[in-house]
């Protein structure tokens, strides 16, 4: 039985705040009431509107005549209602734990303004915005065990599995990792069709999160610092709009069994992501836009895992490609393995001795290419392969004759 309860995400920092506009704004803060004076050139402002703006933090004890508030669907939250000119400011625009300037006749959520310029300049351009997280719907819960991919070799686990789960669709554009410190003892991280584009390096630093599930979203590049170095089991980002990912994104992760990136934009593979994995036995990099296999693809691929008291061989998927060339070597570490996929690409021919290193290679597909034949010595490299599936290509009989021979001779199975 699932139980649920509500998480708030408190942020425990000062925030400091100059407004840019051409506005004289007004701050109120616990010790005084200090109104901004008029400065020269750049930091000069003049007052253009009919009614002063007024900068305001939930952070602070103000000693303003407000009206205090319990706001529906926040039990034992209270919303501070600013009044302007006898009109209550909508709770959407007090966004606790920021300052806001705003005018009140614009319907528009205010902007946030650091305090020096010069200090935007020295940060990222990227400045993370705890605030969507933060008022998402989302729910923190107990399951009694992991939706593992892989799916079918998860291992189950000890307990309850305590997971975080953001669901759309919802606009969560960013997630910050000081919203990290609330879910310490999170195993599982959902985040599903929220339209997600970044996430702030560090928040999956945890010694207890194992898997990270993020599908239908809008990230399009996978920066060091997010995953790299982490305890995960096994990440999910597929249905992305990823195009690229840095050298060494998924480096140090000595616990890392699987990763999924299905269905994004990505043109190039590169085996140097995943240097230091020690147990990754299954990549999926279907529907994307590689064109080439590199030099030692599977160079971090391990052959096999032994889990739940047996043995586990891996699987690489890179169907649905536009693969044309794959390097003679780019499974030369492998020996003992389950599934190498190259379905749906606008393959050719494969190196002579792409799969002679191999002693033993249960499954091969390699459908719905441009094939014509293979030559012998290609042929006799498939002495390890026990299940080949070459259907709608465009062999002719006597390729087929010699490649049906030599399997049954091997007493292995080939399909067209």
């Amino acid at each position: 039985m699932m139980v649920e309860r509500a998480i708030n995400l408190d942020v425990h920092q000062d925030h400091h705040f100059t407004p840019k506009l051409d506005q004289v704004p007004i701050v109120y803060s616990s010790n005084k009431r200090i109104q901004s004076q008029v400065f020269q050139q750049d930091q000069q402002f003049t007052s253009k509107l009919d009614q002063v703006p007024i900068a305001y933090s939930l952070d602070e004890q103000i000693k303003n005549q407000e009206e205090l508030q319990v706001y529906p669907g926040s039990p034992n939250k209270y919303e501070r209602h600013l009044m302007v000119n006898n009109e209550q400011v909508p709770p959407q625009y007090l966004i606790p734990n920021e300052c806001k300037v705003f005018d009140p006749k614009l319907d528009q959520v205010p902007t946030t303004f650091p305090l020096e310029e010069k200090e935007i300049q020295k940060e990222d351009s990227r400045r993370c915005n705890p605030y969507y997280l933060k008022h998402s719907i989302y729910f923190y819960s107990v399951k009694e065990n992991f939706n593992y991919y892989p799916w079918h070799t998860y291992q189950q686990p000890e307990g309850k599995v305590k997971y975080l789960q953001v669901r759309g669709p919802q606009h969560v554009p960013e997630i910050c990792k000081e919203s990290s410190v609330s879910y310490n003892t999170v195993q599982e991280v959902i985040f599903y069709k929220i339209e997600l584009e970044y996430i702030e390096p560090g928040y999956f630093h945890s010694r207890h999160l194992e898997q990270v599930y993020i599908q239908y979203n809008k990230l399009k590049n996978i920066p060091m610092g997010v995953f790299n170095g982490t305890n995960l089991r096994s990440i999910v980002l597929a249905d992305n709009q990823i195009e690229t990912i840095e050298h060494g994104a998924f480096q140090n992760m000595h616990n890392l069994e699987a990763i999924a990136l299905d269905y994004n934009k990505i043109k190039i593979f590169s085996p140097y992501w995943f240097d230091g994995a020690k147990v990754l036995y299954e990549i999926s990099f279907i529907h994307n836009n590689l064109t080439e296999l590199p030099f030692e693809t599977t160079k971090n691929v391990a052959d096999s895992v032994y889990k739940l008291g047996y043995e586990i061989y891996g699987s690489i998927y890179f169907d649905n490609n536009n693969i044309k060339y794959i390097q003679s070597d780019a499974f030369r570490n492998l020996k003992n393995f389950g599934t190498i996929s190259l379905s749906n690409n606008q393959l050719l021919e494969i190196p002579e001795k792409l799969f002679q290193g191999f002693e033993f290679l249960l499954t091969v597909y390699m459908n719905t290419n441009s094939f014509i034949c293979f030559n012998n010595r290609t042929i006799q490299s498939m002495s390890g392969v026990k299940r080949l599936f070459l259907g709608n290509n465009n062999f002719n009989k006597d390729c087929m004759d010699r490649l049906r021979s030599f399997f049954d001779w091997k007493n292995d199975l080939v399909y067209f």
